[in-house]
């Protein structure tokens, strides 16, 4: 396994400055946590996964650095001098990075389950740099609050469905509401087939009492 990141060229769509983008693309994924966050061997790729230009501090993956709606421009560029949540000495870790990017694929109208990926994503990357509980919980209560949103937007399919309600039942109980964690665990047995990989990570949820009445 080849851990030499590679090197991209973009061009900020905002500033136009030169972004030299380092990804590392050579990776073995070994286990994944029960919010499905990736165990991997050797160095972790995801923070590398978003690009930033420290000129402006525009994020995003690769393609979002082909925008050229003059609309959307506009709205980010506001965003970035206006409201910048994220300071840019921030931007450099994984974390500030999807935060960022959440935040422009908000102004873009992106779905809510795309914004609820980069949410997620950056909560992972908070556990990694071992940053506080308190911004964990925030970035995962944005992950949750999208969810939950591409659920009523009926955005995703059956399969897409089971994975959100077992996704949202698990960052419930990462934020310590386990009433709200078992109300949408109980919600996946109203799929006609269970995903067996969500099953085995649900009952390795459950409490002992939990498992007994769920069999």
């Amino acid at each position: 396994m080849n851990d030499t990141p590679d090197v991209i060229e973009l061009s900020c769509p905002l500033c136009e400055s030169k972004v030299h983008h380092e990804i590392i693309s050579d990776y073995r994924i070994v286990g994944k946590e029960s919010d499905h966050c990736p165990r991997v061997l050797g160095e972790n790729p995801l923070p590398t996964a978003i690009c930033l230009c420290r000129s402006c501090g525009f994020a995003g993956y690769q393609p979002d650095f082909a925008i050229d709606d003059p609309t959307q421009l506009s709205e980010i560029n506001e965003l970035l001098e206006n409201a910048p949540s994220v300071p840019k000495t921030s931007l450099a870790a994984g974390s500030g990075r999807f935060r960022r990017a959440a935040e422009i694929a908000e102004v873009r109208q992106k779905s809510h389950v795309e914004q609820a990926e980069l949410w997620l994503q950056a909560s992972w990357c908070a556990r990694f740099e071992m940053r506080d509980q308190d911004e964990q919980r925030t970035l995962r209560s944005h992950a949750l609050r999208h969810f939950k949103a591409a659920l009523d937007a009926d955005e995703l399919n059956e399969e897409d469905q089971q994975a959100a309600v077992y996704m949202i039942s698990e960052l419930y109980r990462r934020l310590g509401n386990d009433e709200a964690a078992e109300r949408w665990a109980a919600k996946l047995a109203e799929f006609a087939q269970m995903d067996p990989a969500l099953e085995a990570l649900r009952s390795g949820n459950l409490r002992p009492s939990q498992r007994r009445s769920a069999v």
